[in-house]
């Protein structure tokens, strides 16, 4: 890592003597960890170094195998799909036909912005503008005029999986329209018949849409995304999210926590503990020197479900701190 007048660079020396430099242009990911880009005229690579949150370290960058430092992975389209709102192919530059994909520097939107969830809000901020009296929102889309379906869809542009044939730019997608327009969603998106056998196939970074959607919670209820997130309002305390189930399983309702007299006043903060437990993501991992991969990402699977061996180890931790009443 060096730093120059320019900015920060990532550096590779053999011998002492320097084999290739370049430069920190744009950062994907934010709480689970920073991996670098940098552009090599009008095309993108990843530098060879990822910060990984969970490890608390520098690593080599997914993609990148242990043994041997490279700057040669080309980052396309798609990855700016969910790491940016967007970027457009200079003329003639689709990725297909051995060729990388080049792009319009001055065309990229950094972030996840409000039209990525809410449409085309040209004419909205032109309306407001010159009417600010009106407090109702006009020619933007609102979340709640969508069915359960559709909020659904929209929350799948990005975590539904990156598996699967895609039909159409992720960027055209709009409020209400329909993923199966765009992606063959061979990962199970949407399946409702999902299988407990099937769980190894989805990954817990990559379709969290899918894993949802497997849970009898989804089946049989009405939760969604955002039941337990809040786009605008990161939730930090993750006994938060344990709250959101109690207000649909209670001892009125009969369809309380079994386990509730063992967990004592600590059932209303450790049920995704037991029932959405954290695992490590198969997408993405550190590749090691020859075969050895390190899982580097760890997230709550999101099919809610009664996972024995979690419950255990949930009350076994409950006991040795004490705190089961």
């Amino acid at each position: 890592m060096e730093k120059h007048k320019n900015g920060l660079y990532q550096a590779s020396y053999i011998n002492g003597k320097l084999r290739e430099k370049q430069r920190f242009d744009i950062t994907f990911g934010s709480n689970r960890g920073e991996t670098y880009l940098y552009w090599k005229g009008n095309e993108i690579y990843e530098l060879p170094v990822t910060y990984y949150l969970y490890l608390h370290q520098w690593a080599n960058s997914p993609g990148y195998k242990g043994g041997a430092v490279k700057f040669d992975r080309v980052m396309g389209k798609r990855c700016f799909e969910c790491h940016s709102s967007y970027i457009e192919n200079l003329p003639g530059s689709s990725g297909f036909i051995g060729q990388n994909e080049r792009f319009e520097k001055k065309s990229m939107i950094l972030n996840i912005d409000c039209e990525r969830c809410h449409g085309p809000a040209a004419n909205h901020v032109a309306f407001q503008t010159n009417n600010p009296e009106e407090k109702k929102p006009m020619y933007i889309t609102s979340i709640s005029s969508l069915s359960r379906a559709q909020r659904i869809d929209l929350c799948g542009q990005c975590h539904a999986g990156n598996t699967g044939l895609m039909f159409r730019s992720i960027f055209d997608f709009k409020p209400g329209d329909r993923m199966k327009d765009f992606k063959d969603n061979g990962d199970n998106a949407h399946n409702a018949n999902f299988k407990k056998k099937d769980h190894g196939k989805i990954d817990v970074h990559g379709n969290q849409a899918g894993l949802l959607a497997s849970s009898k919670c989804f089946i049989e209820g009405k939760i969604e995304c955002a039941t337990c997130h809040n786009v605008h309002d990161e939730i930090t305390n993750l006994s938060t999210y344990s709250q959101r189930c109690t207000t649909c399983h209670s001892e009125e309702k009969h369809n309380f926590c079994k386990m509730a007299v063992q967990l004592g006043q600590s059932i209303n903060n450790h049920c995704i503990d037991c029932h959405m437990p954290v695992e490590s993501s198969n997408a993405i991992v550190i590749h090691g020197a020859g075969n050895r991969t390190i899982p580097a990402f760890q997230a709550h699977i999101h099919r809610i479900a009664i996972y024995p061996g979690e419950s255990k180890k949930v009350i076994n931790w409950l006991k040795n701190n004490r705190i089961t009443s």
